[in-house]
């Protein structure tokens, strides 16, 4: 074994969200034991973020030790949460690299690489709460007396609770495609008050709510394109970079990180 090897345990609630740790057990110098002390970490009232520092072992124990583990309420052991980095595009892997999965999780600055992740690592039911959140950020580019964008909006949220059929969802869906092409052509909705800004709004707001409904109907790839298109909807308010943080917040929002944490694969 190699010398003097130090394993520190500490621990921080998931709320909020980048809460602090406190040294919890440690240190210990027999992997061995330590492995054992956080098998025997129980969260009660709340759920737990472990994060584990090991130094001065083999590669094998850092690998089976080191990092973070979530303990869940209900009795289970912690789990050991993945190390990988953020593969939506290279700006996402160069930023995430190295980073705590939940510490990406807690401070991404970008909708699309969350979605991505979701998509890729988490599950259906975070993917749903995910898009929908974004989704809605943009229905007000729709003007108020046209409702089959509202509708998909509200039948992918009766989707996700399993209220509808799929059918219900794809009725909806054509629906809100309908009414895009109408809108392309100029043959929907009163004459605007801001020339074709209006038009470019709606029809990026209702592609982002066909993109959620595409995702929620075995295409979750394609999450991503949610929040692009929602961002792009806004961009007669704010930048797409401002819309694409704050769709980043809507996203934690909906999903918060116990959740995340709870539902996140290796």
């Amino acid at each position: 074994m190699p010398r003097n090897p130090c394993i520190t345990l500490s621990v921080r609630s998931t709320y909020p969200a980048t809460a602090p740790f406190r040294k919890l057990k440690g240190p210990y110098a027999d992997p061995g034991v330590a492995l054992d002390e956080i098998r025997d970490v129980r969260a009660e009232a709340e759920p737990l973020l472990l994060r584990v520092f090991a130094t001065g072992v083999s590669r094998r124990d850092r690998f089976h030790l080191a990092g973070d583990w979530f303990c869940d309420t209900g009795g289970d052991p912690p789990r050991k949460l993945p190390v990988r980095p953020w593969r939506f595009s290279p700006a996402a892997t160069a930023w995430s690299r190295g980073k705590p999965w939940v510490e990406a999780w807690e401070t991404c600055p970008e909708a699309r690489w969350m979605l991505h992740e979701i998509a890729t690592h988490v599950d259906l039911g975070a993917l749903g709460a995910a898009t929908c959140a974004c989704a809605q950020y943009a229905i007000g580019r729709v003007p108020p007396e046209e409702s089959r964008p509202l509708r998909l909006l509200e039948s992918l949220q009766a989707w996700h609770r399993r209220k509808i059929s799929e059918a219900d969802l794809l009725a909806s869906k054509e629906d809100a495609r309908v009414y895009q092409e109408e809108v392309a052509a100029g043959r929907a909705g009163a004459e605007p008050r801001d020339g074709d800004a209006w038009r470019y709004g709606a029809i990026y707001a209702t592609q982002a709510l066909i993109f959620a409904a595409q995702a929620a109907l075995h295409m979750p790839t394609v999450a991503p394109l949610v929040a692009e298109y929602a961002a792009r909807a806004m961009e007669q308010e704010r930048a797409t970079a401002a819309s694409l943080s704050e769709l980043a917040d809507r996203i934690r929002r909906s999903v918060p990180t116990p959740s995340a944490l709870r539902a996140a694969r290796g």
